[in-house]
């Protein structure tokens, strides 16, 4: 039994951000038993081998195969996963999950932190320069995944922070600004053309319809965000009459 996944439109997710109708990239699913002479779009048979091995009785091993629907890329099928799965795999979640997993990694799109720089004028050798970014808050998105309609909130848990000289330093803190700024470098000698910037950490959990738990997404994503231009200069001390 070959079980393809796919919602009105023929296509296995289609997903955007809040408020944005951009269409995005779109794939098809398919799970077949985990036999050696199946493949996707051909033979679905039940073997033995795909029916021992699982630790839950009842349960098959799946090949899970997926592939880009955009017929200008011509995409072949490609393994994600075999796992064991209830007969009925796309009620499973971990079926699910392998979706998901992939829709997060790959193809939300998760912003790289926005950078913010005081003084913002440039600054100066030998005393602190504040950062911080202004890209603080989850995101969610509405996908469909295997059929069902799974809630993804998208997560801001670290910051990497590169100071354009060659330094570095990480954080669970976004920074904020003067006077309350926690995230500081202090430059130790002049420079013009640095470009610093912000990678932002995203971790992530889900909801599947029909289910009450909250799930965790694998892994994290890292995104830089866009350098700023930075001089750094050296003050000066003036004498002034009176």
């Amino acid at each position: 039994m070959t079980i393809t996944a796919h919602d009105g439109d023929g296509t296995a997710y289609n997903y955007s951000p809040e408020g944005v109708t951009t269409p995005l990239a779109k794939y098809v699913w398919t799970l077949i038993p985990a036999c050696p002479q199946n493949k996707p779009g051909g033979n679905d048979y039940l073997c033995r081998g795909a029916t021992v091995g699982c630790p839950i009785a009842g349960d098959l091993q799946w090949r899970i195969y997926y592939r880009n629907l955009d017929p200008a890329l011509n995409d072949p099928w490609h393994l994600r996963a075999t796992q064991c799965l209830a007969r009925n795999p796309l009620l499973d979640i971990a079926a699910i999950k392998a979706a998901v997993d992939k829709i997060f990694h790959e193809d939300l799109p998760l912003p790289g932190g926005t950078l913010v720089v005081q003084p913002p004028d440039g600054a100066l050798v030998n005393l602190p320069t504040i950062f911080y970014t202004t890209t603080t808050q989850p995101l969610s998105f509405t996908v469909t995944a295997l059929g069902v309609t799974v809630r993804i909130t998208a997560i801001p848990t670290g910051y990497g922070w590169h100071f354009g000289d060659g330094a570095t330093a990480t954080t669970t803190s976004p920074g904020h600004p003067h006077p309350n700024g926690d995230v500081t470098h202090t430059y130790a000698v002049p420079a013009s053309g640095l470009s610093p910037y912000v990678t932002v950490v995203w971790s992530g959990t889900y909801t599947v319809a029909g289910f009450d738990e909250v799930f965790d997404v694998t892994g994290t994503v890292s995104r830089d965000g866009p350098p700023l231009q930075l001089l750094v200069r050296e003050a000066r001390a003036e004498l002034i009459d009176g």
